[in-house]
């Protein structure tokens, strides 16, 4: 079982003022889906298994390492339905996966099948699981479970404005990833979530509703028992988690699954405990709407992030960013120049499949606070507002004329990783290592070059005309392809330093005492 579309076609309601591209340029987007194998190989070919990780609802989990970047990753194996249709729904829950692009969900890289089996290349998460975490500490301060909650809310607002609804979100579909523990942006707890576990996942509109009983005993909501809901049925199971958190139980218990559901249909929770009047009026507030029985009157994911329980963490360490460091990114973003999509598709590369987490962590925190209403995606006028704030003023022209091409997918937007491409440190990004990683990746028959078809493999979907231009004005002859050297020439041009004067701005202000440096 896995995402499936209802029956219009679902398009994302919000807004955009970036200018939306042609149907053939989309159609040559430049993305994580030019990297996919897919069922052209073997994983065997480029991965190699290394033990158990454990076992999930939908399939076998198990470590694996890459050939060519040695990086540890997770596989899931998942066996194949006897019926057509269940394949089907796997597929495009994997399609779906691979495009989303949020901090707080879990990455996918690659996906394989064969006779018996689809097997999804993912992120490798050391921490364990939430569930584990919650059994050791048993009970948390508010502080944590703030932490803990923003980053769930985090992940839901993103997937509901995506029109997904997961379904089934419990303590053991999150899962934990540990960071550095000197890392300077990183929460107090040193730990960043990722939700998991998209088998249950279901496209929906806004005023559609969904009627198959789906989910997980103690995180099940009322209205999914009554076979009738929508994606609040998500709030109500990250709602149960916040109790469980804060009180140390979960709020609808039993000895029996029978007991537990009838407690769950009533929807009523005892509110005169000892626990229940220890915690804040802001917790007892956001708990009571996001557990309110009527799904209608319940919180949507963006109400509860603008709750003040939820607000109060953009003040912790974790969302904390210098107005130097804030303002030094967003100069990174007017002087990323990359028109070229053979540049574009490398970069996208290195990024999604080569970086740590940890190597862009500061990025994250910027792409949070840019994010105003918490989407997960940049609109023209929240970059724009960045740009107000910490540069005083700004050209509209040239400030759309950088999204646009930054915008490598085309729907409007600036995704996570579009953002990550477009801010990254030059050091970090085309460092003799990840173009050599990049390099021999690309490199499929390994002679050391690289063919038309193995660019036109890199592209995804180029056309016949694009590949005779880029060669043309890189000076290359097609039968000789491009040597390492060359690769390393034509990525470095990237940040060839403009001479032009920086027009972006009309005028650097001071900010808070800090003067830009030009």
């Amino acid at each position: 079982m896995g995402c499936v579309k209802s029956s219009r076609d679902i398009r994302i309601q919000k807004q955009t003022l970036i200018e939306i591209k042609t149907k053939e340029e989309i159609e040559q987007s430049i993305g994580v889906k030019n990297f996919i194998k897919g069922p052209k190989k073997k994983f065997e070919d480029n991965y190699k298994l290394l033990s158990k990780i454990g076992k999930g609802s939908f399939g076998k989990v198990f470590k694996v390492q890459n050939k060519i970047t040695n990086k540890i990753l997770a596989i899931k194996i998942i066996k194949k339905s006897e019926r057509e249709e269940e394949n089907e729904e796997l597929l495009n829950e994997i399609e779906i996966m691979i495009k989303l692009e949020h901090p707080n969900i879990i990455k996918i890289y690659d996906y394989y099948l064969d006779n018996n089996n689809y097997y999804i290349i993912m992120e490798y998460i050391s921490g364990g699981e939430l569930y584990d975490y919650i059994n050791k500490e048993k009970k948390f301060s508010e502080r944590k479970t703030k932490i803990i909650m923003s980053q769930l809310l985090h992940a839901l607002n993103y997937l509901h404005s995506n029109n997904i609804v997961h379904r089934d979100i419990k303590p053991e579909n999150i899962l934990i990833e540990k960071s550095k523990l000197n890392c300077p942006f990183e929460n107090e707890l040193g730990i960043n979530l990722k939700l998991i576990d998209f088998g249950t996942c279901h496209f929906l509109h806004k005023n559609d509703y969904l009627t198959l009983k789906v989910g997980s005993p103690y995180y099940i909501a009322p209205e999914v028992l009554k076979k009738k809901y929508n994606n609040k049925c998500d709030i109500w199971s990250a709602g149960i988690i916040m109790y469980i958190l804060l009180l140390g139980y979960p709020p609808f218990n039993g000895v029996s699954q029978q007991e537990i559901s009838k407690k769950i249909k009533k929807g009523k929770i005892d509110k005169d405990t000892p626990e229940w009047r220890k915690i804040s009026h802001n917790a007892q507030e956001l708990l009571s709407n996001m557990l309110e029985k009527k799904y209608e009157k319940r919180y949507s994911a963006s109400q509860c992030l603008n709750h003040p329980f939820i607000t109060e963490v953009e003040n912790y360490p974790r969302r904390r960013i210098g107005n130097l460091m804030m303002s030094n990114i967003l100069k990174r973003i007017y002087n990323f120049n990359v028109k070229e999509k053979f540049q574009q598709a490398v970069i996208a590369y290195i990024v999604h499949y080569l970086l740590n987490n940890d190597d862009i962590r500061e990025l994250e925190n910027a792409f949070m606070k840019l994010d105003y209403n918490r989407d997960g995606k940049l609109t023209y006028e929240e970059i724009k507002n960045g740009y107000l704030k910490y540069f005083g003023d700004v050209n509209d022209e040239k400030l759309k004329e950088i999204i646009y091409q930054i915008d490598n997918n085309y729907d409007g937007f600036i995704s996570y990783e579009e953002f990550i491409r477009s801010s990254i440190e030059y050091k970090t990004l085309i460092n003799d290592n990840n173009l050599k990683l990049a390099f021999k990746q690309f490199d499929n028959d390994n002679d050391g070059k690289l063919s038309k078809e193995e660019i036109e493999n890199i592209m995804g979907n180029p056309n016949d005309q694009y590949i005779e231009s880029f060669f043309k004005q890189m000076d290359l002859n097609e039968n000789d392809g491009i040597s390492f050297n060359k690769f390393k020439d034509i990525m470095r041009e990237i940040f060839v330093e403009k001479n032009e004067k920086n027009d972006i701005c009309n005028a650097i202000k001071e900010f808070n005492g800090i003067k830009e440096i030009n």
